[in-house]
């Protein structure tokens, strides 16, 4: 039995590696940081990355463990995961989150509070590796598949993203706990998992496992499925993406995409369905069809704002495209004055973004421009505001609209921006 358990878990641990190896998951990385739970997943995936060392790779390895504190047994968990990195020679992080009990929208504002204390502690050529498997993507695939008509949702989980790692795409809930139990790995039970008022939950138990005996290979099914559209998408989508289109995001949720109008706006219709998501992750299927009217304005030159679903607000130019939460006007703004060339004015666009200090969107007033700009005398996206805005101001992108004409673009302006300083 025990040489079996061995097979198995050299097996397993192989399967694992070799998925690495074929995605460059672990590529430049000397870092890799573990979330680990306490649950079968997390506590699989600590004992395979210390495993596969043996593999030949270098990297320092560190586990941190989120406490919610939301349930009392949560110290036994946070003591479980203690254990097991202490008989790994693993150094193990600790960090809780607060004021999450009563909370609306809990699952949503614990995820994005978990992963902001996950990228807190990812040094510079670090990973976060989470235990999420194909069941896990299967089921992630068929609630947006219920959610919305993206394309995209329909790859289920990403295998990276970013600095976040998810190298159990390779192997199912099955073959873990089979690893786990060859282990004999000590793991807890989160009871929420069978709390049906969480979407996932409800999937994964009222859908997914009374699919499986019916249909035992729907996951095979699912996997090469899933390949084939991520090529086709690739093809299609990440050209145009490397080609045309340039997305940032800023840290109140503002997104600013910008692209080239000449080029099919295919891929840009998924930038904005990624921007909207991430504002909102609650946007059901009729976004998509609003999205599809945003791609249909920008095409005849129209420029909204557009208010769609869930509070988001979408303002156009002719090649950028403002996507937010939510009118903005950042407490304590004033204009301050810039003396700017073109450059240096998108770079200062960027940077106001980025840091959260700019009004939404970009509002410029251009005393004495040198060139025809048509002035904004009022903006419906800031009814009660307009006080602050007043007469004589233009959006951000529109004035880069008029500045990149060939006669403007070598010309430095006089200008003042709204920002808070």
């Amino acid at each position: 039995m025990e040489s079996n358990n061995k097979v198995y878990t050299n097996r397993f641990e192989q399967q694992v590696h070799t998925f690495i190896q074929e995605h460059g998951l672990l590529k430049g990385c000397d870092d890799v940081l573990v979330a680990v739970s306490g649950g079968v997943d997390s506590m699989s995936a600590l004992a395979v990355m210390s495993n596969i060392k043996s593999f030949g790779y270098s990297f320092g390895l560190r586990a941190i463990y989120i406490n919610h504190g939301t349930r009392s047994a949560q110290a036994l968990d946070q003591k479980l995961v203690h254990d097991f990195c202490c008989g790994l020679g693993v150094d193990l992080i600790v960090e809780h989150l607060e004021g999450l009990s009563g909370t609306s929208n809990f699952e949503a504002i614990a995820r994005r509070k978990r992963y902001d204390k996950f990228k807190s502690h990812l040094r510079a050529n670090s990973v976060l590796v989470l235990g999420h498997h194909i069941n896990d993507s299967f089921e992630w695939s068929m609630m947006q598949g219920l959610r919305s008509s993206s394309l995209t949702g329909q790859l289920g989980i990403p295998v990276k993203n970013g600095k976040i790692i998810r190298p159990f795409m390779s192997v199912t809930r099955e073959q873990i706990c089979r690893y786990a139990s060859a282990l004999n790995l000590s793991f807890n039970e989160d009871p929420t998992n069978k709390d049906l008022k969480f979407e996932r939950n409800y999937i994964r138990n009222e859908i997914s496992t009374r699919l499986e005996p019916r249909y035992p290979a729907m996951l095979k099914h699912y996997v090469r499925s899933r390949n084939e559209l991520a090529r086709k998408l690739d093809l299609h989508i990440v050209k145009k993406k490397t080609s045309s289109f340039q997305s940032i995001k800023s840290h109140d949720g503002i997104h600013l995409i910008s692209f080239n109008p000449d080029l099919e706006l295919s891929g840009l219709e998924e930038l904005l369905k990624s921007a909207i998501s991430q504002i909102n992750p609650n946007s059901r299927g009729s976004v998509s069809a609003q999205i599809d009217k945003i791609v249909m304005a920008l095409k005849n030159n129209k420029r909204g704002p557009f208010k769609l679903s869930g509070g988001i607000m979408v303002y156009l130019s002719n090649n950028h495209v403002f996507v937010g939460g939510e009118a903005l006007i950042p407490d304590g703004s004033s204009w301050a004055d810039f003396y700017l060339c073109l450059d240096e004015f998108k770079a200062l666009i960027k940077s106001s973004l980025i840091g959260g200090k700019a009004s939404f969107p970009l509002w410029v007033n251009v005393p004495s421009p040198g060139f025809n700009v048509e002035y904004t005398k009022s903006h419906d996206l800031f009814p009660d505001k307009n006080d602050i805005v007043g007469k004589g101001v233009v959006p951000a992108l529109k004035l880069v609209k008029y500045w990149t004409r060939p006669r403007n673009k070598n010309k430095k302006l006089r200008l003042r921006l709204l920002l808070s300083l």
